[in-house]
């Protein structure tokens, strides 16, 4: 299967217009552009403010269509391609793709085989608990059936986001030519991405495969969160010692604070709860981070 074959339809599915999902895909188009994949094979599905998606994604970008997941069936039904490679951001939940319009693996499957004349599909899963979309028929019983392959990002756990080390590696092309910047970004998808804009023969066979870049984006992305564990750990001694410091002070200044909270005035009760709330999510935060497992599957 080659990814860039001109019948061979390119589709981006978010449930949610987060601005991180947003930035997703609008490193996928960049590299697909850069490419040289028009316009017209590519579909892209988001759910939320239509108009507010199109202005955030930029004019040097949005030479496509953006359109509600509600559409997903009937527009895909109309396209007659050999190939389709899909790709999915936003959340996940046990149901599958979630959002106001959520897609269940079998509904994504019954929908993708679908379409006129297909022969053969990729789908990159790249949201939390991705695993939902594994362990089922993707190469059907009825051998007039297209035959897909799934690769996930994660299996039953968060799949893992980050800003940290992204900036520096994105192309130096696409960030003038499409001005990408720094965001919120799916690790896996942006490895992924990363290797369809400069493929690696990963497995040294001689070829340019799917399987090369799902070992290049799975391996990148534990590096990416090793890294993140070791540098973040070293932040967690300064972590406690503010949460402690904090608390310390609250308990001198207002030793009796639980059982007299009326005598506080309302606007610095507000304030303090913040406070301790920002406090709390930094242990949260670090937590997280330390106990976060992402193994990609395929």
């Amino acid at each position: 299967m080659n990814l860039f074959n001109i019948n061979t339809l390119w589709v981006f599915i978010s449930g949610n217009d987060e601005d991180r999902f947003i930035g997703d895909i609008r490193f996928g188009l960049g590299v697909l552009k850069s490419k040289g994949v028009e316009a017209k094979n590519i579909k892209i599905f988001i759910d939320g403010e239509k108009n507010l998606i199109h202005a955030r994604f930029g004019k040097e970008l949005i030479s496509c269509k953006v359109l509600p997941i509600s559409s997903l069936e009937e527009e895909l039904y109309k396209k007659d391609y050999e190939n389709v490679v899909l790709f999915t951001t936003g959340h996940g939940n046990e149901f599958g793709l979630a959002g106001s319009n959520f897609i269940s693996p079998y509904k994504l499957l019954e929908i993708i085989r679908a379409i006129p004349s297909l022969k053969r599909g990729l789908f990159v899963i790249g949201q939390c608990y991705a695993g939902i979309f594994n362990h089922i028929e993707a190469k059907p019983k009825d051998t007039n059936l297209a035959e897909l392959c799934i690769l996930g990002s994660t299996g039953f756990s968060p799949s893992l986001s980050s800003s940290a080390y992204i900036e520096e590696q994105i192309p130096v092309k696409l960030k003038d030519l499409y001005n990408l910047e720094k965001w919120l970004a799916n690790v896996f998808l942006f490895y992924f991405f990363l290797w369809l804009y400069e493929p690696k023969d990963i497995d040294g066979n001689g070829e340019l495969t799917v399987m090369d870049a799902f070992k290049f984006a799975s391996i990148k992305t534990n590096e990416h969160l090793n890294k993140m564990k070791t540098e973040r750990s070293y932040d967690f001694p300064s972590i406690v010692k503010d949460y402690s410091n904090f608390f310390n002070s609250l308990s001198k200044i207002y030793p009796d604070l639980e059982s007299h909270p009326d005598d506080l005035h309302q606007l610095f009760r507000d304030h303090l709860q913040f406070q301790v709330a920002s406090e709390k999510e930094k242990i949260d935060e670090f937590i997280s981070i330390l106990y976060m497992n992402q193994e990609p599957f395929k």
